[in-house]
């Protein structure tokens, strides 16, 4: 069975030489073994028959379970068909390969590889449905088709073409876009596990309308590559593999696939093959890229296709982020080293943004420094009104302050009055005492009144009495000086009788006696007249303050009540002992 698939593997191979090379190319790939020798002849031999049994038209026809509608393409394995399988709908990509010793074996790996591959997450693998032999016939491969539903005709679809077919209407932009999704389906294959080993435009199919490009011959590329011997003639293609494969004669890797991903890039930017001369055993360099290309794009290609693996993008899907950084004039490996580079990118990258702000700016700004000078007399005309305004609150605060002390003192005032209202109040609940008193006080001020007229009356009577005293003390008075006077004569009388002097002398005694009872009496009635009367005048002001004091509770001026009394006659004072009365 190894043998059989490594002639499958070299018959591969040998098949992309010229034919005039095939006797040659074999025997190296060979190395000497003439079992296989012999095998690979009689598969060339097979090949070289011109009535090879593929179909060759009319269609639609049948094969096996399959509907042909028509050929799509041929190649050196067979070729590609449009065909249905019923009862399933739909189309279907049918690579019909040229029968010969060992393809069972062949199909079976390419069965198998193909179910890895079916694994893929990504939208742009050409997914390998399944592998096998029609009866009495071919053996196949059955592939998605790449296409597009052709909106002129319903139900028809319009097949995409390889980026071979398509390579002279792409513009950069696009070629750069459409190899960062190729890359990232590479990628997600590697992630895998799935190492595609021939990356190139002719593997690679673009729909027409939705411009989605799907990578083809995942089953088969890997099939072959794992048969590969080290230091055997390399598989893949010549022009596109990586200088690894190509010099030492390595089995394809991650780093070749970068290689080949950058190579299909170089050939949508330049319409050749990077490395077209090896066909005639020369590797020079690949030729520079055309001026229109941006310097760029042409560094990510040139990175991509450096000799080296360590020099190119870590991954398929670092590569894809640098065509995409590219796209979106974000920094790249190279414009990340230097600063004005990336300076650069941001101006580009926001360039229509900042033309915006430009002209908004060339608009704006003028009325922005209107704005910024009607704000700021504003500003300066506010600031003088808060200087007002804060004079003013200042003022009013000390007016406040002022307000408080004076609704303090108020406060003070109104407890006062309150605390004198609760006085006024209790008063006010003892008024109906206070009147009884006062009609108490009445009655004894009108009693002491009375009192006071008749011992008036007796002070008058007195008064009389003390001047008909008075007047008789005077009589006496005159008497007795005139009784001295006749004692005096009678002395000088020396004949005057004693008895009637004694009886004079007795007489005398008697109104001396007499004199001194009035005065006594006499003093006796003022005193008890001024008692009188200093006793009416305590009730008559005992009585006023009641009144008064009634009057300030009912809310009339005491001054009302004093006037309508009579005026108070001032008490006639005592004459001393001894005055003579009037």
């Amino acid at each position: 069975m190894t043998s059989s698939i490594g002639a499958d593997v070299v018959v591969e191979v040998v098949l992309k030489y010229d034919r005039s090379e095939w006797p040659r190319v074999s025997a190296e790939l060979c190395g000497g073994d003439a079992s296989l020798q012999g095998l690979v002849t009689r598969l060339l031999a097979h090949y070289d028959r011109p009535d090879a049994p593929l179909p060759d038209g009319p269609y639609p026809t049948e094969l096996g379970p399959f509907t042909l509608e028509r050929e799509l393409g041929a190649g050196a394995h067979g070729k590609v068909y449009l065909a249905r399988r019923p009862p399933l709908d739909g189309y279907v990509a049918l690579k019909l390969l040229r029968p010969g010793p060992g393809m069972s074996e062949f199909v079976e790996q390419v069965r198998r590889e193909a179910g890895r591959a079916r694994r893929i997450p990504s939208a742009h693998v050409v997914p390998v449905f399944d592998a096998g032999r029609i009866d009495g016939g071919p053996f196949y491969v059955e592939m998605a088709v790449c296409a597009d539903p052709d909106e002129a005709a319903p139900g028809s679809i319009r097949i995409g073409r390889s980026l071979r077919e398509a390579q002279e209407g792409l513009g950069w932009e696009e070629a750069a876009s459409l190899v960062e999704d190729l890359a990232r389906a590479v990628h997600a294959a590697h992630r895998t596990g799935v190492v595609h080993g021939d990356v190139k435009p002719e593997n690679v199919l673009l729909t027409p309308e939705s411009r989605r490009v799907m990578l083809a011959d995942f089953g088969i590329a890997t099939s072959l590559a794992q048969q590969a011997a080290p230091g055997s003639t390399p598989i893949g293609t010549v022009a596109y593999m990586a200088p690894e494969q190509w010099r030492d004669r390595l089995p394809p890797s991650e780093a070749s696939d970068v290689y080949t991903l950058g190579g299909t890039l170089y050939f949508l930017l330049s319409g050749l093959a990077p490395h077209a001369g090896r066909d005639q055993g020369t590797d020079p360099a690949p030729p520079p890229l055309p001026a229109g290309v941006p310097p760029r794009l042409r560094e990510i290609v040139g990175r991509a296709l450096s000799p080296r693996p360590e020099d190119r993008p870590a991954s398929a899907g670092a590569l894809a982020d640098e065509l995409r950084a590219f796209r979106a004039l974000a920094p790249t490996w190279h414009d990340r080293r230097s600063s004005a580079r990336r300076l650069l990118l941001f101006l580009r990258r926001h360039l229509r943004e900042l033309a915006t702000l430009a002209t908004v700016l060339a608009v704006v700004l003028p009325l922005a420094l209107l704005a910024y000078h009607l704000f700021t007399s504003r500003v300066v005309e506010l600031a003088a009104r808060e200087a007002a305004l804060r004079g003013q609150i200042d003022a009013l605060e000390v007016s406040r302050q002022g307000l408080q002390q004076e609704t303090d003192r108020m406060e003070g005032e109104v407890k006062a009055k309150q605390q004198e209202l609760s006085r006024t109040e209790a008063r006010l609940k003892q008024l109906p005492r206070l009147e009884q008193a006062l009609g108490a006080s009445r009655e004894e001020a009108s009693g002491a009144k009375e009192t006071a007229q008749r011992k008036d009356a007796e002070a008058r009577s007195a008064v009389e009495r003390a001047a008909g005293l008075e007047a008789q003390l005077a009589g006496a008075r005159d008497a007795l000086a005139e009784a001295r006077g006749r004692e005096s004569a009678a002395q000088k009388d020396a004949g005057l009788r004693s008895g009637e002097r004694d009886e004079a002398r007795r007489q005398l005694e008697a109104a001396e006696a007499r004199v001194r009872v009035l005065e006594k009496e006499a003093t006796d009635r003022a005193a008890a007249l001024a008692t009188a009367r200093a006793a009416a005048e305590r009730e008559a002001a005992r009585a006023a303050a009641a009144e008064r004091e009634r009057d300030a509770l009912r809310g009339k001026a005491p001054a009302e009540r004093t006037s309508d009394r009579p005026p108070e006659r001032p008490a006639p004072r005592a004459a001393p002992a001894g005055a003579p009365t009037p």
